[in-house]
């Protein structure tokens, strides 16, 4: 079994287990004192651990052995999409995480689920982000998926360097991404561009192209959903990039 915790739990040889994590390893899943399971937090390291104490509110578990965790390669996949239901957006991190996502950009666009901010509460962000630090542990990764706040599409900035790709089907007649990863060369982070259900409109397209400097691509003649774009275009940049 394996866990996500904070590093500040870190004491010297020994972890400090608390709250919504202790409740989960001591009562939800019954580990008992001498058992051991793995523990993930920032670093490039995972700790086999041995539970040594119980007591009401906390627990300790002594470290075993220590191992190092390759970290993500470059270029870094950056996934910037239009806020869907908030179902299919915890979905959404779930798959980032697995696929090596370094960071994802909610924002808001014409055909978004959410048109106002305001209407996202706070403690979405801390769902979000509990969500993701799971997701770490199963998948035995230990750098940390940033989920950025809430904002406008056209807030977004992409620093130089970068590559910014974003996926239209409309009007606009635009190469797949394969064509447009061989003409496109990048040594520090590709910025996937997904719409949520509807897409993006062509006026948004066309401004932000030239905003921005992207390129619009196309996933083939159907139609996909935005989780399936998402789990696409990622699985072609890992596979292009030997992700």
């Amino acid at each position: 079994m394996r866990f996500w915790i904070d590093r500040a739990c870190l004491k010297g040889s020994q972890f400090i287990i608390k709250n919504s994590l202790y409740h989960h390893i001591c009562h939800v899943l019954k580990i008992k004192k001498g058992e051991s399971f793995d523990l993930f937090c920032e670093g490039l390291q995972k700790y086999e651990v041995v539970l040594t104490k119980i007591s009401d509110f906390k627990a300790i578990a002594k470290i075993v052995k220590s191992y190092q965790v390759p970290p993500l390669k470059k270029p870094y996949l950056r996934l910037a999409v239009s806020l869907p239901r908030l179902s299919k957006m915890e979905s959404l991190i779930e798959t980032a995480v697995e696929l090596g996502v370094k960071e994802i950009q909610p924002f808001i666009s014409e055909y978004s689920f959410f048109k106002d901010q305001s209407k996202l509460k706070s403690t979405r962000q801390k769902r979000w982000n509990k969500i993701a630090n799971h997701s770490l542990a199963l998948s035995g990764r230990t750098e940390k998926l940033d989920i950025l706040p809430l904002i406008n599409l056209f807030e977004i900035k992409i620093p130089k360097g970068d590559l910014a790709l974003i996926a239209y089907e409309g009007n606009i007649k635009a190469p797949s991404l394969k064509e447009l990863l061989e003409k496109n060369k990048t040594n520090s982070s590709i910025w996937l561009f997904i719409g949520s259900e509807g897409g993006f409109s062509l006026r948004e397209v066309e401004e932000f192209i030239q905003s921005t400097k992207a390129f619009a691509f196309t996933m083939g003649e159907q139609i996909l959903k935005l989780e399936t774009a998402c789990l696409f275009a990622l699985s072609v940049l890992k596979y292009h990039y030997h992700l």
